[in-house]
């Protein structure tokens, strides 16, 4: 426990652990281990000055396990409030197995399996009938909950969408000054168009339940001056990065990399009370300004002006100000419920990572070779498949969806100036509910990676490239059977649906002295939906010097590019040639529609409209090298241009009424000089006998 001079905190903590098991052998000169079983490590250090050999018939270097459980405890104490939480986590984290020698040996009759482990060296060679890089897991599971309740205050002030606002809250831990803008306006967009200014206070309680879920991969790291790995059939490097000073040279009947998926998932459940005094200042005058600079911004990002929505917009406007208080102020005593449940889930692919200082040398002898979201450097890339070279990307995935919901009581007072009536007055009370309801799915690719000064590919059948850069600083060199290079689409679709129910009811004493009230009611939906594909990186093979080489089958790029910066080289295309491009499109709509009606004739509403983005296009191919000695090939030269796009958007705006039909006559009546007196009772009373009720608006004019 401390203090401090307004605040008493307490913390506890428990932890409890339970580590792996783990050996060391350490030797100056060299250790030799020959057996005609298995050799398994787990967890432990090997160290050779000299030479490290391993001699078995499975030789298995995994890590070991280490498993963490946590507690921990705290509240604050302070004159703005109290909070208190809770966290336990439970993990279970790897423990590498570390081998290191200046000669490491690893030779196996059957299989060599390496996990979550490390092995450091300057020559290292591996040689097995199956070579097995895996990576290794952690993870951990947190479970934290937390109570809370104290002040909050808050004020803004904003025209044109640029203003000032003050922050504070004991509860979420907040205190900051900012500016606003579109971005973080106080209108909410547009919908409340007409809000000058507000300042709050109060007092609010929550609690909330967190639970996550993480699992990650540890991958094998493999460092040496050279690295020789040799496999009568299958390699899979997809779970460890290599690091050679000099060579890297990957031999085996076939070569793949699995794909590791580190995954995240969150929940989240909370809720709240709260009450509050909450001051508004409004105007009809102002929400014209707003509009007017929401069309101007709209005008200066290049969208399309909706006239119809302006025009609108001019007519709203127009009966506003003659049917409401020109500045009005609010004053409001709120008692709320709030609720929120939250869901997300994100994966991605690891990334292998291979490089060399010299020559990286990949070679199947009885089958293809496929990298997942591989990234290779060296000063010389050269692959020889006796089947398939297939390059792919690496996939990463995130969902998330939300529900809220909050059920609130009001009871309000109101006064200002109305053109009309003069100053006025007014009371009521209020019950609003709202929900809303949003999912969200993206999906993201990184492209495997190829780099070095001078590639060559050799293959019997195909090289593909499905989200994949081949890039050589000097020459690349292809000999291949089919040569096929796509372009993958990231994607982003997602959707909210929100809903308003809004009841008040106003009361007052009427010109003749009787106890007049009305009751009014709003309903409001909204609606947003985003759908785009994007290409954040095209496929390609590319050159600083020259592309050169033959192809024994079929050419066929999907937004895919051939590059050569001198724009020189040539592809023998025995095949077809062919090319297509990738569609790509934005597409968004956000609408949001208020409608509300009373027992004394009043109507209003607010459509909010927000930017209507329709854009479509495409992904061209484009190779700038010659195809058959020929640069007429009939595919784009253009390697700088390679997107076309149409922009079909226009800007959105908001609509904002609040009438009624008595006011807007005695508006009329009031511009053009007719008298419409002869259409009151008799016993109407003049101004001077007492308070007057506006019929539309239930305020009483002093």
């Amino acid at each position: 426990m401390y203090l401090k001079p307004v605040e008493i905190s307490y913390e506890s903590a428990n932890l409890e652990t339970s580590k792996s098991i783990s050996s060391t052998l350490n030797s100056k000169g060299d250790i030799n281990i020959n057996t005609n079983g298995n050799i398994a490590i787990t967890g432990s250090t090997l160290q050779a000055d000299k030479s490290a050999n391993l001699n078995g018939e499975n030789i298995t270097i995994e890590n070991g396990e280490n498993k963490i459980s946590s507690s921990s405890h705290s509240s604050t104490s302070s004159i703005a409030g109290y909070k208190q939480s809770s966290v336990n986590t439970d993990a279970s984290l790897v423990s590498s197995s570390q081998i290191q020698s200046d000669i490491l040996n690893l030779n196996a009759q059957k299989n060599v399996s390496i996990k979550g482990s490390e092995l450091n060296g300057g020559e290292i060679d591996i040689k097995a009938d199956k070579v097995d890089f895996i990576a290794a897991q952690n993870k951990t599971h947190t479970e934290s909950d937390s109570i809370a309740i104290g002040v909050f205050a808050n004020a803004n002030l904003e025209l044109t969408g640029n203003g000032v606002a003050v922050n504070y809250s004991f509860v979420q831990d907040k205190a900051n000054a900012n500016t606003t803008n579109s971005s973080n306006s106080i209108t909410q967009g547009g919908v409340r168009s007409d809000l000058l200014g507000t300042a709050e206070a109060g007092l609010e309680f929550s609690k909330t339940e967190k639970i996550s879920d993480e699992l990650s991969h540890v991958s094998n790291t493999i460092k040496g001056s050279n690295i020789n790995i040799n496999a009568n059939n299958a390699l899979d490097i997809g779970g460890a990065n290599f690091e050679a000073n000099k060579d890297i040279n990957l031999r085996a009947g076939e070569i793949v990399s699995t794909k590791y998926e580190d995954i995240k998932t969150q929940s989240s459940t909370g809720f709240g009370l709260y009450i509050k005094e909450r001051i508004e200042a409004t105007s009809p005058i102002a929400s014209a300004i707003n509009q007017s600079a929401q069309n101007a911004a709209a005008k200066n990002e290049n969208l399309g002006v909706n006239y119809g929505i302006v025009a609108s917009q001019a007519l709203a406007n127009t009966a506003n100000i003659f049917s409401n208080n020109l500045i009005n102020t609010t004053s409001n005593q709120t008692l709320g419920f709030k609720f929120n449940q939250d869901k997300s889930q994100s994966s991605s692919e690891n990334i292998s990572k291979i490089n060399a200082g010299d020559n990286l040398n990949l070679e199947s002898t009885k089958g293809s070779i496929v990298l997942n979201g591989v990234e290779a450097k060296a000063n010389s890339i050269n692959i020889e498949a006796k089947d398939n070279v297939i390059l792919n990307a690496a996939k990463s995935k995130n969902s998330s969806s939300s529900f809220s919901l909050e059920i609130a009581a009001t009871n309000k007072q109101t006064a200002g100036y109305h053109a009309v009536d003069g100053g006025t007055v007014g009371e009521g009370i209020e019950g609003f509910a709202s929900a809303s309801y949003s999912k969200s799915n993206e999906t993201q690719f990184t492209n495997a990676n190829l780099n070095a000064n001078n590639i060559n590919i050799n293959t019997g059948k195909d090289f593909t490239l499905n989200g994949a850069n081949v890039k050589a600083s000097n020459d690349a060199i292809l000999n291949v059977g089919n040569l096929e290079v796509n372009s993958l689409a990231d994607s982003l679709n997602s959707q909210k649906y929100s809903a308003l129910l809004n009841a008040s009811g106003t009361g007052g004493l009427s010109s003749n002295h009787l106890v007049t009230g009305s009751v009014s009611g709003t309903l409001g939906i909204g609606y947003a939906k985003t759908d785009k594909t994007t290409v954040t990186t095209q496929s390609g093979i590319s050159a600083g010097n020259e592309i050169n080489g033959h192809v024994n089958g079929n050419l066929n790029l999907q937004g895919g590019i051939l590059n050569s910066d001198n724009q020189k080289g040539n592809l023998l295309v025995d095949g077809k040639v062919t090319n297509s491009e990738v569609s790509v499109y934005e597409k968004s709509d956000v609408a949001m529609i208020r409608l509300s009606g009373g027992t004394n004739q009043s109507f209003g509403g607010v459509v909010d409209i927000d930017d209507h983005i329709d854009k479509t296009g495409s992904v061209n191919s484009v190779a700038n090298i010659n195809i058959n000695n020929n640069k007429n090939h009939g595919i784009s030269t253009d390697t700088q241009n390679t997107t076309d796009t149409q922009d079909h958007s226009w800007a959105g705006g908001t609509i904002n009424l609040n009438s009624s039909i008595s006011k807007i006559k005695n508006g009329i009546s009031k511009v053009t000089g007719s008298d419409s007196t002869s259409n009151q009772p008799s016993n109407q009373p003049s101004k001077s006998d007492g308070p007057y009720i506006n019929e539309s608006t239930q305020t009483t004019r002093l």
